[in-house]
């Protein structure tokens, strides 16, 4: 069976959890703070496709003062594997990044001369 390639969203876990341990709730938290905000059970639903491939474990964590929670991190033996995957996808990113810039940057004095071009002709 060919394994399932990683979402945006499973990356995006994965860098937050190479960052620190957390839970599901937390992990949406945080998302929400970069702006990538996601649903509650998209999170959960990559929480528990990142463990059954591996690459996170969960422990159980109960406090007297809050419910039992799931904390998610990274496997031990997985971490330089994920570290270079979120280093891979950065750069990829960022690339695109400078792509669209550049493509901007063309299309906006593309249109400047256009512009220019109508009003010299009005």
């Amino acid at each position: 069976m060919p394994a399932i390639p990683l979402t945006q969203l499973d990356l995006a876990i994965l860098l937050l959890l190479l960052k620190a341990p957390a839970h599901g709730y937390l992990l949406q938290q945080r998302l929400v703070e970069v702006g990538h905000p996601v649903a509650h059970g998209s999170i959960y639903h990559s929480l528990h496709k990142l463990a059954l491939r591996g690459l996170i474990v969960a422990q159980r964590r109960t406090a007297t003062d809050a419910p039992e929670r799931l904390i998610w991190c990274i496997a031990a033996p997985e971490r330089v594997r994920i570290q270079t995957l979120c280093t891979r996808w950065q750069t990829r990113l960022l690339v695109q990044r400078n792509k669209l810039r550049k493509q901007y940057s063309q299309t906006n004095a593309l249109l400047e001369q256009s512009q220019a071009l109508l009003k010299a002709l009005n």
